[in-house]
């Protein structure tokens, strides 16, 4: 399942974005729980860029041992050159792998789409 979302929009609507998709699955309510979490730090971690992208695309998928989640987003120059003077990108893919994530990749194409992949287990 696929979905755009506003930055601006409120983590409920995301939530529910996420919790349909795990019913649909059948995931353990504890994984849909950490899958919401994930979600809105990213979100969160959006909202504080200096140019915030205006939109996110969510791609999550279950392949009965992990959810995959697909985070999609603009980088806008100005955060480009933030993230990289100051490390910025590193805070939010060491906190989630801390306390939420068993695997985090994450990187920038040359169109300047960054993408944050992020598998949950579920065993």
């Amino acid at each position: 399942s696929s979905r755009n979302f506003a930055v601006k929009q409120t983590s409920e609507i995301i939530q529910q974005f996420i919790n349909e998709c795990g019913r649909v699955w059948g995931a353990r309510s504890d994984v849909i729980l950490k899958a919401s979490a994930i979600a809105e730090e990213v979100n969160e971690y959006l909202k504080g860029m200096v140019s915030p992208p205006d939109y996110f695309t969510l791609k999550i998928s279950f392949n009965e041992l992990a959810i995959i989640m697909e985070f999609i987003w603009q980088v806008r120059l100005g955060d480009r050159v933030r993230q990289a003077s100051n490390d910025v990108i590193d805070e939010i893919p060491l906190r989630i792998i801390r306390h939420y994530s068993n695997r985090l990749v994450m990187g920038d194409d040359k169109n300047g789409l960054t993408k944050m992949t992020i598998e949950i287990d579920d065993h």
